[in-house]
């Protein structure tokens, strides 16, 4: 369950409506089902106001973001390029090797300091 999912339980257990749980902590109706529905997040001050208004602590309105996070980290770049790169035949891995040549040899998408590397290597 996210965040806002557990907002909406507590919310609902305690009978509140949206438009009664901003007013107690000082924000519109809409905000909380912002909240609920994950568009938004709310401000540190009003979050310690939830913590106080809905009588829980962080770690319940939290606890299954927080584990999943630990559970699937989120990969990096580069084994992300790999894994498409591993899912295209032949051809398509030398079309992408030779965008990526391209890429490289272009001034706007090297990093700056790959700039001296790359004029050794010519």
């Amino acid at each position: 369950m996210s965040f806002g999912s557990r907002l909406r339980e507590r919310r609902e257990a305690l009978h509140l409506k949206q438009s009664e749980l901003g007013k107690l902590l000082g924000v519109t109706g809409s905000a909380i089902g912002n909240y609920e529905n994950g568009v938004s997040s709310p401000k540190a001050d009003i979050l310690y106001k939830v913590f106080d208004v809905l009588q829980c602590d962080a770690n319940y309105l939290f606890q299954d973001d927080i584990s999943q996070n630990e559970k699937t980290p989120q990969p990096k770049k580069g084994e992300a390029l790999i894994r498409l790169f591993d899912q295209l035949n032949e051809e398509g891995q030398e079309q992408l090797l030779d965008y990526a040549d391209t890429l490289v040899k272009s001034e706007k998408f090297r990093k700056k300091s790959d700039a001296g590397e790359l004029a050794a290597e010519a």
